[in-house]
């Protein structure tokens, strides 16, 4: 049983789970605010950097490349010097300019500064697709002795001819690194339409030239101008706004950290967090002294209150006002009035006892209580006059001392006490001075008691279990009387003249015997020719059909006497698929079946299980059950407006440990519903008035059930049939009382 917990710790789980708890979630959810809103200002903020960025690194290209124009529109193209003094001015005027070309369509270069490449054939750099096609931009080529890196870029001349400059973009890089500082908070990347490095804080990637247009963060941005994800790199993450630009078709990322925007809020909620947990507690060692000196020793006093009550059956004065608080003292008056209250109950209480010990008394039934080790703890006037024990003298003795014969169901009173689940017996033998009584047994687990037990109720129940005897018996005559007393004596003598003429037949045909040889003489008839015809003929094969059809019927008719025979209920071992096939051939010849129908034209199909044991049972009560079931089965088929074109009756036998089942299935009409729920009622029945008792199935539910400790069911679908199963136990129980049968 769990401890209960004191008071302030009550209290004190109360204010973490409706007050601190409550605190810290809002601090979090404000920390989660705060946090979106820094997320929200760091995405506009990037955008804009990236797009300011973007502008610049856009501005840087296509300045240089409008002055190659306007180089590429003045220039003369057919004097050399004159081409080669422009292309020093230029030099002159754009720092950034590395070297100046000036190449005919033919990709020879005509002039050059600085000089050196004059008539070389200068490879084929830029690529094919631009926004403006008169316009050249080549790929980033880092130069290792210059440490630089650098682009091819140009311009179409009217004549054919291109004007090109190898741009220095060590100014770019040195301008983005203002907005990208040390510690990795902040980066910028700039890649070429395909994916080569420009701008990358890892040198090593721009001094190689490593191409990263595969990697997740480029391919994020798709075909858009713009977008914004969140990437890791390494263990940390970034949120990166990624730009496009439209005219040099590059793409610039610039990335933060995630660490730079949520550690300060991070750092703030936990702060709070701390502080609130230190308020708390501070608060909750203050309300525990006050608690302890307002509330927790008044309920102390009364707790003593309490306890002198329970053991001096009587009330102390009550508290002083200056020592209670109003609640408290109006409790210990409601408690002075429960107290009176329960001593007159109490009073009440024994009196009920009283009654109800004689009302226990004065029931003819046997009451014993049980505690959990099958201690007697109550013993009624009807166990007294059965084991002839007072009250007294068996309280605390065990049940099986003061009634031994209870030892078949101990294992049955073990199981109640352990799984709290009632039990009970139909038939209990029951042996005294005057004879054989038979006892109904119910024990039932103690409800609501302290500690295990159970009560154990017995009725002799010797008179009602005849009665039913008499009624399987009953039904047994009603179902083959009619059989048994005219087969006797109608059947019988023609069968054993039909039997007898058939063997004289054919020993009047045997060549071999005295006066037939005799016989023979005398009328001039040869035996062998005789002999011949009648073997030609097939003559002496029909005479033995005869004589086995007239056994086989010899059999029927000994098979109906031994089954309307009165026997006492015994168990024996039994095949049980000799005793099927005697109650089907016993079926097939009841005079009143036939008279309504021709059982014989029913499909009977025997799906026996090969591996089946014998059986303990009383042969002939489940003869009765199965020659039940399948007369019912054929009265079901035969009632059908429009039976089916081949009547059938399946019969199965499985093994299922611990018992051994038998199904009977048809093809008849099944059963309704509202009709199944009752077959097994006494006198129920669905036929006509004089055609039924209604008793055949009751009293097969009573042998199977009862007399053979097994179970009893049906499963039936409306219009397709209906299957009954009987399920016998392979081993009979400790707890069954159906002896076995005399060896003879």
């Amino acid at each position: 049983m769990p401890v209960p917990r004191p008071l302030h710790r009550i209290l004190s789980t109360k204010l973490t789970r409706f007050l601190l708890i409550p605190s810290i979630v809002f601090v979090v959810f404000i920390g989660g605010f705060f946090s979106y809103r820094q997320y929200a200002n760091l995405k506009q903020q990037d955008k804009l950097l990236a797009d300011s960025l973007a502008r610049y690194a856009e501005a840087y290209v296509e300045d240089a490349l409008y002055a190659l124009k306007h180089l590429a529109y003045r220039a003369n193209q057919s004097e050399e010097q004159s081409l080669t003094l422009d292309l020093r001015q230029m030099h002159t005027t754009f720092p950034h300019f590395e070297r100046l070309l000036w190449v005919n369509a033919e990709n020879i270069v005509l002039a050059a500064y600085p000089t050196g490449l004059k008539g070389v054939d200068f490879p084929l750099l830029f690529p094919q697709a631009q926004t403006h096609p008169e316009l050249l931009l080549s790929r980033p080529i880092y130069s290792p002795e210059a440490n630089k890196l650098t682009i091819y870029v140009g311009h179409v001349a009217p004549g054919g001819g291109r004007a090109i400059a190898e741009l220095d973009l060590s100014a770019l890089q040195d301008h983005l690194k203002l907005f990208s500082p040390a510690g990795g908070e902040r980066n910028i990347v700039i890649t070429d339409a395909y994916g080569n490095v420009i701008v990358h804080p890892d040198q090593r990637l721009v001094r190689q030239q490593v191409n990263i247009g595969g990697e997740e963060l480029l391919q994020s941005l798709g075909k858009d101008s713009h977008g914004y994800s969140l990437h890791k790199d390494g263990d940390l993450y970034f949120f990166s706004s990624l730009v496009r630009m439209e005219s040099l078709r590059w793409v610039l990322a610039l990335s933060t950290s995630a660490n730079a925007v949520f550690f300060p809020i991070a750092q703030t909620v936990i702060a709070l967090v701390v502080f609130l947990v230190a308020f708390f507690l501070m608060m909750t060692a203050l309300f525990r002294a006050e608690l302890n000196k307002d509330i927790v020793t008044p309920l102390s006093s009364f707790a003593a209150l309490i306890k002198h009550t329970a053991r001096d059956r009587s009330i102390p004065p009550a508290s002083a006002p200056d020592q209670t608080f109003a609640e408290l003292a109006a409790i210990e008056d409601e408690f002075a009035l429960m107290y009176r209250e329960i001593a007159h109950r109490e009073h009440l209480l024994r009196q009920g006892r009283k009654y109800i010990r004689s009302v226990i008394d004065s029931l003819p039934s046997v009451f014993a209580a049980l505690d959990a080790d099958g201690i007697v703890t109550q013993w009624s006037s009807g166990a007294h006059d059965l084991a002839g024990i007072p009250a007294g003298d068996a309280i605390g003795r065990p049940i099986l001392e003061l009634l031994p014969q209870l030892e078949p169901v101990t294992k049955m009173i073990s199981q109640v006490l352990q799984e709290q689940r009632p039990a009970s017996l139909d038939r209990l033998n029951w042996n005294t001075e005057s004879g054989t009584a038979i006892y109904h047994l119910e024990v039932y687990p103690l409800q609501d008691a302290p500690e295990r037990g159970a009560v154990l109720r017995m009725d002799n129940v010797t008179t009602r279990m005849r009665l039913e005897e008499i009624m399987i018996q009953t039904e047994k005559m009603m179902s083959v009387g009619g059989l048994a007393a005219g087969m006797a004596h109608e059947i019988n003598n023609p069968l054993g003249g039909i039997l007898q003429g058939a063997q004289n037949i054919l020993r009047r045909f045997d060549p071999e015997l005295p006066a037939n040889i005799k016989a023979a003489q005398e009328t001039n008839l040869e035996l062998s020719t005789m002999q011949a015809y009648l073997d030609a003929r097939r003559i002496p094969k029909m005479l033995e059909g005869i004589i086995t059809s007239g056994k086989r019927a010899a059999d029927i008719v000994s098979n109906m006497l031994n089954f309307s025979r009165n026997s006492a209920p015994c168990h024996t071992h039994c095949e049980l698929h000799q005793l099927i096939d005697t109650v089907i051939g016993l079926a097939s010849s009841d005079y009143d079946l036939k008279k309504r129908y021709d059982f014989r034209n029913i499909k009977i199909i025997r799906n026996f299980d090969s591996d089946l044991p014998l059986l303990p049972c009383t042969t002939t009560e489940i003869e009765q059950v199965i020659f039940n079931l399948l007369k019912n089965a054929a009265h079901a088929i035969d009632s059908m407006p429009e039976p089916p074109s081949e009547p059938t009756i399946t019969i199965s036998t499985r093994v299922r440990p611990p018992y051994v089942q038998v199904s009977i299935t048809d093809n008849g009409p099944g059963i309704p519903e509202n009709i199944r729920s009752r077959i097994f009622e006494p006198f129920f029945t669905t036929k006509e008035v004089g055609k039924g008792t209604g008793l055949g199935l009751s009293v097969s539910y009573f042998i199977i059930t009862n007399n053979h400790s097994g179970t009893f069911a049906v499963d039936s679908t409306p219009g397709q049939g209906t299957t009954f199963t009987i399920s016998l136990p392979l081993n009979a129980s400790p707890e069954h009382t159906v002896p076995p049968c005399a060896q003879s």
